[in-house]
Order: C-alpha cells, then sequence, then structure tokens
C-alpha cells in the first residue's frame, strides 16, 4: 500500500469512528448553541425523556414545528446499505433498532469495524450518548442504565434554519437535493463542521435519516474526498 493510499485509508477509519458520530464533548459538559441560547449540562439532563411529537398530519421536514426529532432516523429494525467512494472503508451496512421509546441504537460495520452508537431523542434534540465498537450481539444496557447516561455530544438539533450551530457542526443547507444511489431527494438537510484540515458533512432527510456522509480532507493544497451515499433500505 502506497503512503498516499495508507493516509487516505486511516482518514477514513477516523472519520468512521469520530466523525460520522460527534465526539466534540466527552464526560464533560455538553455545550449546545443554537443561536440563542447555550444548555448546560443539568438542562441536557432534564431534557432527556422529554415527550414527543407524533406523526399525525402532514409534516413538512424543515417545519421544526410539526417535525419529530425520531423521524431523522429509519423505523426500528430496518437495514441499510451505503455505498462508498474515495476509500476501502467508506462503504457499510447500518441496522437501526428502538429497543425502547425515544432511545435508537445503530449498528454500523464497514468491514474492518462494527461500531454500535446510542442515541436520545427527545422534542428538540437527538443526543449521543455511547459509542464503542462491540460484537454484534453485545448486550444492550438496560432501561434504567441509559437513563442514567450523560450525553457526550449532539447529533441533531433544532431549529434546522442555515445558521444553527450545536458542537461545531452548522447548519448550512436546508430542501437540498441530494442525488443518491438509493434515489433523489429533494429535502434534505446538510449540517457541516470544517477545520483547517477537512471538512464534514451529513446530510438528512425525514423518515431517513443520514443518506450522505462527505468527508473532505486538505492536505498540501490538494483534496481527497471520500462519500458515503445510501444505496438501499430493506427490512
Amino acid at each position: 500500500m502506497t503512503l498516499k493510499r495508507f493516509g487516505i485509508s486511516l482518514f477514513t477509519l477516523i472519520l468512521f469512528l469520530s466523525a460520522c458520530a460527534d465526539q466534540n464533548v466527552k464526560n464533560d459538559k455538553v455545550s449546545i448553541k443554537d443561536g440563542t441560547n447555550i444548555t448546560s449540562e443539568e438542562t441536557a439532563k432534564k431534557n432527556i425523556g422529554g415527550e414527543q411529537g407524533t406523526n399525525e398530519g402532514t409534516l413538512h421536514q424543515n417545519d421544526d414545528a410539526v417535525t419529530p426529532m425520531r423521524d431523522f432516523f429509519l423505523k426500528d429494525g430496518t437495514k441499510a446499505h451505503f455505498k462508498g467512494e474515495g476509500n476501502e472503508f467508506a462503504g457499510f451496512t447500518m441496522e437501526i433498532q428502538e429497543p425502547y421509546k425515544d432511545y435508537f441504537v445503530v449498528y454500523e460495520n464497514n468491514g474492518g469495524i462494527f461500531l454500535r452508537r446510542i442515541f436520545s431523542v427527545t422534542d428538540q434534540q437527538i443526543y449521543i450518548l455511547d459509542e464503542a465498537t462491540v460484537d454484534y450481539k453485545d448486550e444492550f444496557p438496560s432501561l434504567d442504565q441509559l437513563n442514567q447516561m450523560t450525553p457526550m455530544g449532539i447529533y441533531l438539533q433544532k431549529p434546522l434554519k442555515v445558521g444553527a450551530t450545536f458542537d461545531h457542526w452548522t447548519v448550512v443547507k436546508i430542501d437540498e437535493t441530494v442525488e443518491t444511489p438509493y434515489r433523489t431527494f429533494t429535502d434534505a438537510i446538510v449540517i457541516e463542521k470544517k477545520d483547517e484540515h477537512a471538512i464534514n458533512r451529513k446530510y438528512f432527510v425525514q423518515d431517513f435519516g443520514e443518506v450522505k456522509r462527505e468527508a473532505i480532507q486538505i492536505a498540501e493544497g490538494k483534496e481527497f474526498t471520500v462519500t458515503s451515499e445510501l444505496e438501499s433500505v430493506s427490512k
């Protein structure tokens, strides 16, 4: 393997572990900034377990008043495959489970790492509670254990408006058209995190969740792009 290819492979592996599940806050206070306020760890804990909206009526993805945050996950028991480009680890399979109300567990397997992420959903936020490499049938925490967990970061947060920020992510587009091997979506919300050397983007669609990830590494004046795009969905 050439040095260049090794560098890109390592970059993608790191993204799979960290960029796709933001870990900017870990075992510390969760800072949530939406352009109007900052929510502390105490408020974050208070929000967990809050009542959810319903799926009744006509929903529009970018209408905060009627879009439940739980709609940014595929349904319980659904499996999805993402086509990868730019690196051997960019493609992966995903399985979604909802063992308890408002708690989601997402398993991702890219052929090199089996990753489990646990999420808690409230009216306004989707929190990352845990992220770890596990065996496929690893024992899942009890409801009592989940209720005691402190959020380690924010996965997605309202308002879903351009310019809103949370955990170093910024909403940069709404109602974006994004083409994937599965289908073309016209109502994607795009969030972005960037620094001097990298740009990471996630594309969310109501009733599907993430449909695309894009990672751009900037080194020596050159860009290396790795993408993962939704290719299939099945039960």
